[in-house]
């Protein structure tokens, strides 16, 4: 049987999940070098959104003299989630190994109303093309 593996990064930022296609891979042994190269990658920067150890509110320029000014108040800060925000989002790289040349879709629909339906469908649909 044909397979691929697909390899995505998913993110969640609370109101949604997102993904983004690495690759997609005939050899599981390469998804799986992918994987640990971009979980690599993630892991190194995901302390881009830290404060950084030289920041002081005062030298940032938002700083409104009160005491409860922060590193997620500041210009800065703003400006590197602007860039880099969906680090702070990334939940993990996952590989789908996805079966090639089958309909899948009786198995694999979530929904038992729909399967249902389905397999009627294409119990009449395999009859039909049969009698042809």
């Amino acid at each position: 049987m044909n397979k691929i593996f697909s390899v995505y990064a998913i993110f969640d930022d609370g109101d949604s999940v997102s993904w983004i296609i690495i690759g997609r891979f005939t050899k599981k042994s390469v998804a799986n070098k992918m994987k640990k190269k971009w979980q690599t990658f993630f892991e190194l920067h995901s302390s881009i959104l830290n404060q950084p150890e030289n920041w002081t509110p005062e030298s940032d320029e938002w700083y409104d003299n009160t005491e409860d000014f922060n590193w997620d108040d500041s210009k800065l800060f703003s400006e590197t989630f602007e860039k880099h925000g969906y680090i702070e989002c990334f939940k993990e790289i996952y590989i789908d190994e996805v079966i090639m040349d089958k309909d899948i879709f009786i198995e694999s629909s979530g929904f038992p109303h729909l399967a249902e339906l389905a397999i009627k469908f294409d119990r009449d649909y395999k009859l039909n093309k049969i009698t042809e």
